[in-house]
């Protein structure tokens, strides 16, 4: 199973993508939207997991261009799973209108990843 971690912050990003890879997932990473993007639409994820506030394009808007691409190019619709740690009220709605497709809290643990990696993946593709 193939996972795009779109993570600015160097710590998070290497103790998530830890995570993923312990859990036996390929973990693809991007710094920012617009790499995210560019990916998002050049390769097949089985999930993406999403920072809200990214360098260059914003967690939302790089959602709003990877669903734009789909909906255009009939391409198959990639789980996006929002990752912050701004847990304001209205956050996960807000999340959600973009496109994405669930919302997690910072900080992630072990637990929490294989909760939405069993939600989503299994749900997609019927086991991890």
């Amino acid at each position: 199973m193939r996972v795009l971690l779109v993570e600015d912050t160097d710590a998070i990003q290497l103790v998530i993508e830890a995570l993923l890879t312990k859990l036996g997932l390929h973990v693809d990473v991007a710094k920012n939207g617009r790499v995210a993007v560019e990916r998002a639409t050049t390769e097949s994820y089985d999930l993406i997991f999403m920072d809200g506030q990214l360098p260059e394009l914003d967690g939302y808007e790089a959602t709003r261009r990877i669903r734009k691409h789909e909906s255009l190019s009939n391409a198959p619709r990639q789980i996006i799973i929002a990752m912050t740690a701004d847990v304001m009220p209205g956050n996960r709605a807000a999340f959600l209108k973009a496109g994405m497709d669930d919302y997690v809290a910072k900080p992630i643990s072990e637990s929490i990843l294989s909760a939405i990696l069993d939600r989503w993946l299994v749900r997609r593709c019927g086991r991890i």
